[in-house]
């Protein structure tokens, strides 16, 4: 089995590894294939299972991760319509990354050799664009799972079914109470939202379809064979997704058979690991604890100050409560003197009952430099 990775995330790494160690406990020859489209990108740190093989692409064309994460920063905390001039910028430069990085997948003839003398007999593509699903297709893997592993959602969600995957497999999206995952809105729509979500819906496949896979199809068919096929036909025929959520999690919709939730795989209880004297005292002398994160895509160091300030003095309301704030930055350590600056969290829990967990959409992210807000 292989599983083609986005090595351009620590929280997609750790999930895909997850689904690779679970595979591998099963008893599956697993491989997982990390394409890094990043120059200095290092997942590095996240531990993968000593069973499982890695095979490391580099895809790569110039773009850095320090690069990207400047200029996603300046617009992540904005509230920005998707037709901002910036926003557009922001959607080109991700296209780019994805696309340019396909074609250095496409035109790398010992890759595409290795690929096809392993002989996998089943594949997991990602759901950020379709190249995995052409590389599939060209070593004639026989079977394959569309991995739907993370996305960013607006919604309460760990990583719902994206909107053109699931218009891709047929499942049906009802535009009264399912809006576009880019729309900020819930199950309980006015009429104006309702007809945004119809827009949202109408016009989501096709403007993916554009930006991505008709780019990445014209790729094939210039440097692997002339006479590829459409690699959305390609899509379409996918036997099985699985999706990084859980049903309680997302809001209610229609589903079809072969589309399973997985949220939550590999993670396990007995996983988890004693806390350090210090955070088992910050444990101990609260009644509930408070993780409060956005992950690597939307570091809360960059956030305007007036939100940082928002939030503690939300925090202070609940004094009977502690909250493990992940946080990279050094200027809040004076901004309250309740506030305690930790340098390392662990990512695993034990010996206390977590009351709720604040954090970007999808399951696990890591939790490295923090902050400790305490009322």
């Amino acid at each position: 089995m292989v599983l083609f990775v986005p090595n351009m995330a620590n929280s997609q790494v750790i999930f895909n590894s997850r689904v690779a160690e679970t595979l591998a406990k099963a008893g599956h020859d697993v491989t997982m294939v990390m394409i890094s489209a990043m120059d200095d990108f290092d997942s590095g740190d996240v531990k993968i299972m000593k069973d499982i093989k890695v095979h490391r692409v580099n895809a790569s064309f110039g773009m850095s991760k320090k690069e990207m994460e400047e200029e996603h920063s300046k617009l992540i905390f904005q509230d920005l319509s998707m037709w901002d001039s910036r926003m557009r910028e922001n959607m080109k430069r991700m296209t780019s990354l994805l696309t340019e990085s396909c074609r250095q997948l496409a035109g790398n003839g010992t890759f595409l050799e290795w690929l096809v003398a392993e002989k996998f007999d089943l594949a997991f593509s990602h759901m950020y664009d379709v190249c995995p699903i052409g590389l599939i297709h060209y070593a004639k893997i026989p079977s394959w799972v569309w991995l739907n592993s993370s996305n960013h959602c607006h919604h309460i969600c760990s990583g719902a079914l994206m909107d053109f995957v699931a218009y891709y497999m047929g499942s049906p999206l009802i535009p009264s109470y399912m809006p576009p995952m880019i729309m900020e809105s819930a199950d309980h729509m006015n009429f104006i939202e309702r007809t945004k979500s119809l827009i949202g819906h109408t016009i989501t496949p096709f403007l993916w379809k554009r930006m991505f896979a008709d780019g990445e199809t014209a790729i094939f068919r210039e440097l692997v064979d002339p006479n590829f096929p459409d690699i959305v036909d390609v899509a379409e025929e996918c036997p099985l997704v699985m999706v990084n959520s859980n049903e309680l999690y997302d809001l209610p919709r229609p589903t079809l058979a072969k589309i399973v939730n997985i949220g939550g795989v590999g993670i396990q209880q007995k996983d988890a690991k004693p806390l350090s004297p210090e955070f088992q005292r910050i444990v101990d002398s609260a009644e509930g604890v408070v993780v409060f994160t956005f992950g690597s895509v939307a570091p809360s160091h960059k956030m305007p100050m007036s939100w940082k300030l928002a939030f503690i003095d939300a925090f202070k309301r609940f004094p009977k409560y502690h909250f493990i704030w992940r946080y990279a930055g050094t200027d809040l350590k004076g901004a309250r003197k309740k506030f305690e600056a930790l340098r390392t969290f662990a990512s695993r829990f034990a010996s206390f009952e977590l009351r709720r967990g604040m954090q970007e959409d999808h399951i696990g992210s890591a939790l490295p430099d923090k902050v400790i807000a305490r009322s």
